[in-house]
């Protein structure tokens, strides 16, 4: 009998999880730009980016938000992001993110690469980790060598 109980939990589990998988396929970022840099010194910055997402499932809680900007791919900028929570339905959300310089690196010639027309050499990479709030189980989700110019303001 407590074998046919924990069978019948775990099935009830499975299908709740699976149920829920569903609405990751539908969950959708529109648009991310950047809305605002405020620098922090000569070595840090901080970001304001605005992202338009429609998450048509539960809430989704994106937890260690780390990314950096590259240029020529070479990393210039570290980017991290305390946690965000993605409500239910359409929606615009707005979230700071923190950004250090690498050691070693030379402000006035990333300024010089920043300003030389030559955005293809501008590259970011994010990664985070994503999971239905509420829940410990999640997927990694990792974006690499993406152009940095998407995320800018037209």
């Amino acid at each position: 009998m407590k074998r046919v109980l924990h069978i019948s939990l775990l099935s009830a589990l499975l299908i709740a999880l699976l149920s829920s998988c569903n609405s990751w396929k539908d969950f959708e970022i529109s648009s991310v730009s950047i809305q605002s840099i405020s620098p922090r010194g000569l070595k840090a910055a901080d970001l304001t980016i605005d992202a338009k997402i429609d998450n048509p499932g539960k809430a989704i809680q994106i937890d260690s938000i780390s990314g950096v900007i590259k240029v020529a791919d070479n990393p210039v900028l570290l980017l991290t992001a305390n946690g965000i929570l993605i409500e239910s339905g359409k929606q615009d959300c707005i979230f700071p993110v923190k950004g250090s310089l690498q050691s070693g690196i030379n402000l006035p010639s990333v300024l010089g690469s920043l300003t030389s027309g030559d955005t293809d050499a501008l590259r970011i990479d994010i990664r985070g980790y994503a999971r239905m709030s509420g829940t410990k189980f999640g997927k990694t989700i990792e974006y690499t060598d993406i152009p940095l110019v998407s995320f800018l303001k037209r």
